[in-house]
């Protein structure tokens, strides 16, 4: 449930006095301009500052390779995220068994980390909605997604006594993606269906996807779900791993819309290794 204004947005924001713009946008409507967005300190949250510094650097790295284009200074923006994160795990995988690095910096197992999943979309920018979907999460990353902004969906699917209905696994994978892909829906009926925000604000949606294809409810998968958003007026980022989207050839399409931009992860995978920090 997004967070609600204390009156329509428009005529508040030309009430109220700048300190109480900026004290609102960081408590009840995360929302912001490329003046604050560059006057942001990173959020030191309760961890190491050897996790801060990473997180920063992978931050860096995205804006290098993918800078933001935020207009004119005083332009207001608004970022929603969504992640299918079991389908970015598998090409996380995927990736770490063929590369190299990974198997130097990691030669028993690869962590993805979420964390630095999250800074990787953000590139900086606070979210006003996040969502990410997989079938099973660790306390420890629900928390950590919890404290970046992200609801955790995993939708419960009917049991029968020889386990999950149907394909079992694949049903319940198919579940999650088309709840997340509601969700994005939903998020973009909600932001850019007010007429108040949505004279005011840029709206992007950061999603993190695997092949996108379609599903048993949803035979246009996530990127009939990608149009609709531009429909409303969102632009979309989709992130994603080379292998898993060379599945689809809707991506090739897609990438075509000007208001949709496709980045790999593939070039970052060596900074989504979760990262421990170092003996001393």
């Amino acid at each position: 449930m997004l967070p609600s204004l204390p009156c329509s947005f428009s005529t508040w924001r030309h009430e109220a006095q700048p300190a109480q713009i900026l004290r609102a946008r960081l408590t009840q409507a995360p929302v912001f301009t490329r003046a604050e967005l560059l006057n942001r300190p990173l959020n030191p949250e309760d961890n190491t500052l050897h996790q801060e510094y990473h997180l920063a650097l992978v931050q860096a790295d995205a804006l290098a390779r993918h800078p933001l284009d935020l207009g004119p200074t005083d332009r207001t923006h608004c970022v929603a995220s969504f992640i299918h994160l079991s389908r970015i795990e598998e090409g996380f995988q995927e990736w770490a068994r063929q590369d190299a690095q990974a198997q130097q910096l990691a030669p028993n197992s690869c962590t993805l980390s979420v964390r630095a999943l999250a800074a990787l979309m953000s590139r900086g920018r606070p979210i006003r909605v996040g969502y990410a979907a997989a079938p099973q999460l660790s306390s420890a990353r629900c928390a950590q997604l919890e404290a970046a902004g992200y609801t955790i969906v995993s939708p419960q699917l009917p049991v029968q006594s020889a386990g999950l209905v149907g394909e079992g696994s694949f049903n319940r994978e198919q579940g999650i993606a088309e709840s997340l892909q509601c969700r994005i829906l939903r998020s973009a009926s909600e932001i850019l269906g007010d007429p108040d925000l949505n004279t005011e604000l840029s709206t992007t949606f950061v999603v993190a996807i695997g092949d996108g294809g379609p599903s048993q409810f949803n035979p246009d998968g996530f990127m009939g779900t990608i149009r609709a958003a531009t429909l409303y007026g969102a632009r979309v980022e989709i992130w994603g791993w080379e292998g898993q989207m060379t599945e689809h050839p809707d991506f090739a399409g897609i990438a075509q819309d000007p208001m949709v931009q496709l980045s790999h992860l593939d070039p970052f995978g060596a900074q989504l290794l979760k990262c421990r920090a170092p003996q001393l």
